[in-house]
């Protein structure tokens, strides 16, 4: 029985703690590889490429290496149920360093196998020790010593990598699935620069220039293409706010998502009636414009935000992915508006709906909207079959380290 051949440690027994790097904004978006806290946050391993970039020398790459093994955890959230969670290395990667909102666990021991602990950190039994201090660390930091006092129960390195073999052939269709997305996104998104940004789009041959864009294009305003709502959160004081009925979307919830369709949190009927005037129709655009600014996303269902996030409730849902390439070409704006000498974007509503576009006629937008249609679907239906995937791997999960199941 696996149950009988667990051993139980704790975390000092297996790991070294250290705190992540820390720098001002002017440091981000060149130089070497950086891992995020939203890469933490959303991945149970690493990528096999780190694409954030941050200004390192050779001390910080040292002190904040990234070696095989690795685990990374989030030490701050502003809800218990964000807390805690981990992304492991399953390789080296060379100059890369880590944020300083996450700790790294560094092996000690050859006791664990990391595929093994990447699934078993997010499982419910260890995320049940951030549950216990969680009132003592929201919206603070988790300290070294309670982390590393974590009680874990492992089963010998053979039994880690028959139970981790099993759950990685689900990850390997994910990982699939999401190459495919990607390529489909770039390709939605090479058309829209190509009709758009550089102005080869169907007759452009025959239509003359005012100024730097095409005599029957204008410039907008944001607010002019739909109606701007800025979410809110339901108090956290009332349980009775929090269910099943739809989605409550945060910015770590859109993070390398075209369309949102599941959140760590949802809200019962109750919460969304309490706050109907945010409620977002679906096939909205969700504009992330405090903390990390400019990120993009889609609800294919009703969602609400937090107040972190304003939406464009467009007017006409034909000109919806002209619209959303768009709006993610800001990102750049989005920042430098919201700019007000802190590391973090702050952009309210009034100067979100301000920002200008360059907006096409109609008939252009809507052409668009057929030409992209089948790559944006298929993308969609990627999305769901790994929402199903990873539906059935974490139900699977608890049940190989439980024992419940028997490997062979």
């Amino acid at each position: 029985d696996c149950l009988e051949s667990n051993m139980e440690y704790k975390l000092h027994e297996l790991y070294e703690v250290s705190n992540g790097l820390s720098k001002s904004k002017e440091y981000f978006g060149t130089g070497f590889p950086f891992l995020t806290y939203s890469t933490v946050f959303n991945n149970y391993f690493i990528p096999m490429e780190i694409v954030d970039l941050v200004q390192s020398n050779e001390k910080e790459q040292k002190s904040y290496s990234i070696k095989q093994g690795d685990v990374f955890i989030t030490r701050t959230s502003e809800t218990t149920n964000e807390l805690g969670m981990s992304c492991v290395a399953l390789k080296d990667y060379s100059f890369a360093t880590y944020n300083g909102f996450c700790k790294r666990l560094r092996p000690i021991t050859n006791l664990t196998y990391p595929l093994y602990m990447g699934y078993y950190f997010r499982t419910a039994i260890f995320r049940s020790n951030f549950i216990k201090i969680a009132s003592l660390i929201t919206r603070a930091s988790l300290r070294n010593e309670d982390l590393l006092n974590f009680k874990v129960e492992l089963p010998s390195i053979e039994y880690q990598k028959k139970i981790a073999n099993i759950l990685y052939q689900y990850d390997k269709l994910i990982e699939n699935n999401n190459k495919r997305i990607k390529i489909l996104e770039q390709m939605a998104e090479e058309l829209y620069k190509e009709w758009f940004v550089r102005f080869r789009y169907p007759g452009y041959r025959n239509d003359s220039f005012v100024g730097d864009i095409p005599a029957r294009w204008k410039i907008s305003r944001i607010k002019e293409i739909g109606k701007i709502i800025t979410g809110k959160t339901p108090s956290t004081k009332n349980e009775s706010y929090y269910g099943e009925y739809c989605m409550f979307v945060k910015t770590p919830d859109m993070h390398g998502n075209t369309f949102v369709i599941s959140t760590s949190e949802n809200l019962s009927l109750e919460g969304s009636n309490n706050q109907k005037k945010c409620l977002l129709e679906p096939n909205s655009i969700m504009v992330s414009c405090i903390g990390t600014g400019g990120v993009v996303a889609i609800n294919k269902k009703m969602a609400h935000t937090n107040q972190q996030i304003n939406s464009i409730v467009l007017k006409n849902i034909d000109h919806l992915y002209w619209a959303y390439f768009t709006v993610k070409s800001l990102k750049e704006t989005i920042e430098m508006y919201g700019n007000t000498g802190t590391t973090m974007t702050n952009l309210s509503k009034g100067k979100f709906e301000k920002i200008k576009i360059v907006n096409p006629n109609d008939e252009l937008k809507c052409l668009f909207q057929s030409e992209v249609q089948p790559l944006m679907d298929e993308l969609y239906n990627l999305l769901e079959r790994n929402e199903n995937l990873i539906n059935q791997r974490d139900l699977l999960l608890p049940r190989l380290m439980s024992g419940k199941l028997e490997v062979k």
